[in-house]
């Protein structure tokens, strides 16, 4: 029974439970600021490393996100510029500001657009006017939905010893 219950263990892999969750804030102390905007709606954009914009895309939910462009990641928008920028989907070539979410290697993230809602996906990023030259928004400002989903892995570590207790003569 010892040997089966080290070979299940041995066997397991542990997919980290979060959910990947974004929302509009001013203050993201303990996630990844994807992008900024110069508001909430008809609003310019910049990337998340820039500082100009209060109003900012927080992704938390994740352990070890970030908005880095390497590893594990996926690009969410593409901006004009480092700030005060159009946007265009990630799918566009015209703009060279990507805007990313990444995670650490084993997991996996996923943008989509989608018009109405972001069904299938974890969280809405927030909305674009039209697929390029366009202005950003929170999700409801515009019916072009920036969608992603994001799975991270956690490895585990386990310890088996065999402490073995002597009696002797009782």
């Amino acid at each position: 029974t010892i040997f089966s219950l080290i070979f299940l263990i041995l066997c397991m892999q542990t997919t980290y439970a979060g959910t990947l969750s974004c929302s509009v804030t001013t203050s993201c102390p303990t996630g990844a600021i994807v992008y900024r905007m110069s508001s909430t709606t008809n609003a310019h954009g910049e990337l998340g490393t820039q500082s100009n914009y209060t109003d900012m895309i927080c992704c938390t939910g994740i352990t070890g996100i970030s908005n880095s462009c390497s590893g594990t990641f996926a690009t969410a928008l593409k901006f004009s510029s480092t700030s005060n920028a159009h946007a265009e989907k990630n799918s566009f070539s015209n703009y060279t500001g990507n805007a990313c979410i990444s995670i650490p290697t084993g997991g996996s993230v996923s943008i989509g657009y989608q018009t109405t809602n972001c069904a299938g996906y974890d969280t809405t990023l927030g909305s674009i006017e039209s697929d390029s030259n366009s202005h950003v928004g929170v999700a409801s400002a515009y019916t072009n939905k920036i969608c992603a989903t994001a799975v991270g892995t956690q490895s585990i570590t386990f310890s088996i010893s065999d402490n073995t207790i002597g009696f002797g003569n009782l």
